[in-house]
């Protein structure tokens, strides 16, 4: 799947709902970062998503997170799948070098990847 970049400026459309935003919600991107993503199992069998900048390994010896590891989750706010910081869990796949945007909504900047916005025109 060819990867599409928005650029500091652009205004953009959600295409999910996460945070309390609805999709379709217009944003400025502010920034765009590269990085890892990684999905992670739920307690009633499905996957929520997260930054690596949002989970921390437990095993001091490691330092690269890998399909198959236990992580903690660091945000502290419950997520609308009941994870919430400090919870331990699996991650079952990850992403490598993907990109993701702070993207400003009503003033204050949240966390998308590429995917989950398109252009508004």
């Amino acid at each position: 799947m060819l990867e599409k970049r928005f650029f500091p400026g652009e205004k953009v459309i959600t295409l999910t709902d996460r945070w309390g935003i609805k999709r379709g919600t217009v944003g400025l991107i502010d920034k765009r970062w590269v990085g890892n993503i990684y999905a992670v199992a739920t307690k009633d069998g499905g996957l929520d998503w997260f930054f690596e900048h949002e989970l921390q390994m437990i095993d001091p010896d490691k330092h690269r997170i890998n399909e198959g590891d236990v992580v903690m989750v660091i945000p502290q706010e419950k997520r609308i799948s009941g994870i919430k910081g400090g919870d331990l869990v699996r991650v079952v796949k990850a992403i490598d070098q993907i990109s993701y945007y702070n993207v400003l909504i009503n003033d204050d900047l949240h966390w998308y990847t590429w995917m989950e916005l398109a252009p508004y025109k």
